[in-house]
């Protein structure tokens, strides 16, 4: 098995609810190395196993000749810290857990692989296979069809995108914290409107350097929670009020 990543380190002087944050949910110290390598040889075997059952599916398309005009689109509900951090699950917002797959093949549009670094979320499937069954979009549905990045009309696709999670802490608070990721930057509040998470995803894809509480980035910290406030703002307009304006 590859090498797990250190778990993370507080800033420096970082307030309590970060260290709080960057610490619960780690695994026990009587958990060892060797532990988490058979645990993840494990989880890597069933994985294997998913992938030997979809290459089945995909065919059958073949043989039944629906191959040429099936859309299929792989993915799954979270992503998985497997060891890294001494973590093991999800429910945290790196990229081991909140970043998931999405592997789409659409005849005569997507190119065998190519790869995309259009943001997205898996509110924007919905969106997608309206548009593809030719049917109204969903008033309801905040997600935006994926067409226009897979035909190549809206490549970059959208600015952002946020996720929610409910996380239990050292300190045995409840918090439900919201993210927002940017094109380059990734920030997470908790409950409380508190900041305790901040990574420049261009220059520091391995999440190494937590920048959350620094005075050189309080405006970027102060943008990109007003990202998140206008999310939630919209979410419980459009959801609750029919008519609201949600662009």
């Amino acid at each position: 098995m590859p090498p797990f990543k250190a778990p993370e380190k507080s800033p420096e002087g970082g307030a309590p609810w970060v260290r709080d944050m960057a610490e619960s949910g780690r695994l026990p110290d009587g958990v060892t190395e060797t532990d988490l390598r058979r645990a993840v040889a494990s989880y890597y075997g069933k994985i294997s196993f998913i992938d030997d059952r979809v290459g089945r599916i995909l065919d059958t398309l073949e043989q039944r000749g629906m191959s040429g005009d099936t859309v299929v689109m792989f993915t799954s509900d979270h992503g998985e810290m497997a060891g890294d951090r001494r973590r093991i699950n999800k429910r945290v917002f790196y990229e081991e857990s909140a970043r998931v797959p999405l592997i789409v093949s659409y005849p005569g549009v997507t190119r065998p692989g190519t790869t995309s670094e259009a943001l997205t979320d898996t509110l924007d499937l919905f969106a997608t296979f309206l548009e593809l069954a030719g049917c109204e979009p969903s008033r309801r549905c905040m997600g935006r069809s994926l067409l226009p990045v897979l035909d190549g009309s809206d490549p970059a696709g959208k600015e952002e995108v946020f996720s929610e999670v409910a996380r239990g802490t050292d300190s045995g608070r409840l918090a439900r914290t919201t993210m927002v990721r940017t094109r380059r930057h990734k920030y997470a509040l908790d409950d409380l409107g508190r900041g305790f998470l901040l990574y420049d995803m261009e220059r520091d894809p391995a999440e190494s350097r937590n920048l959350v509480g620094m005075p050189e980035h309080a405006g970027l910290e102060q943008e990109l929670r007003d990202r998140i406030f206008r999310f939630l703002l919209r979410e419980q307009w459009a959801r609750y009020f029919p008519g609201a304006r949600t662009r």
